[in-house]
């Protein structure tokens, strides 16, 4: 039965490392350059960060530039206003928020004189009830030897 398995472990690694290996480059149209905005609110730390880049071409194998200088604010539930400050590499930053779970926040980005305007809830946190682990035999379960 050993040399059974042995042999399709043998055979199975064969199909695994013989697949195809053709490069396949799409024919891809380029797009205008646009702004990406990725942002978090962190009711633990309290603090809310926004990172501005700007896409490129598919293929490029450069790092996305990054945008300095836009106008990035957070708007409470209430109406306050908390700028962003800008830091390093693209990104703005407010801590000492008052963040509240189910509250909504609306986000303000400014850049090259367009406002975009996003709205997002907090999730209210998730207790863990139960966690359990088991150990698997890969690939073919929990099988005993023979």
């Amino acid at each position: 039965m050993n040399l059974i398995k042995s042999f399709l472990y043998i055979v199975f690694g064969l199909l695994i490392f013989s697949s195809c290996e053709d490069v396949i480059v799409l024919d891809l149209e380029e797009a205008d350059t646009r702004l990406v905005i990725e942002g978090t609110i962190d009711a633990d730390a309290a603090e809310a960060a926004v990172r501005l880049t700007l896409t490129n071409s598919f293929y490029d194998p450069s790092a996305n530039e990054v945008v300095d200088g836009a106008l990035v604010r957070l708007i409470g539930p209430l109406g306050d206003v908390y700028p962003l400050a800008q830091a390093a590499g693209g990104t703005y930053r407010v801590a000492d928020l008052p963040i509240t779970s189910g509250e909504k926040y609306t986000l303000e980005v400014t850049a090259d004189d367009i406002l975009y305007t996003a709205v997002a809830e907090v999730p209210y946190p998730v207790a863990l009830d139960s966690l359990s682990q088991e150990k698997i035999n890969f690939p073919f379960g929990n099988q005993e030897e023979e």
